[in-house]
């Protein structure tokens, strides 16, 4: 929508792992590393755990992104 994309999704979270810990996986690490070197400020993540369940919701601004590589060339 308005080039903007969003994604969601939600799972079961695991009793051994929380996001409670000061730092997160390996995993998580890796995809904030690799969203920043594509997007820089042009994404919004947000993690969240609640009654059980991990929420993992990711907003790109794919219209700003785009304008800034085009110009920029």
């Amino acid at each position: 929508e308005n080039g903007v994309f969003k994604m969601k999704t939600s799972n079961k979270a695991s009793q051994k792992n929380t996001l409670n810990k000061e730092k997160s996986g390996f995993g998580s690490q890796s995809l904030e590393q690799r969203l920043k070197m594509i997007y820089k400020n042009h994404y919004n993540l947000e993690r969240s755990l609640k009654n059980g369940i991990f929420t993992a919701e990711l907003t790109l601004n794919l219209k700003d992104f785009s304008d800034k590589v085009r110009y920029s060339r």
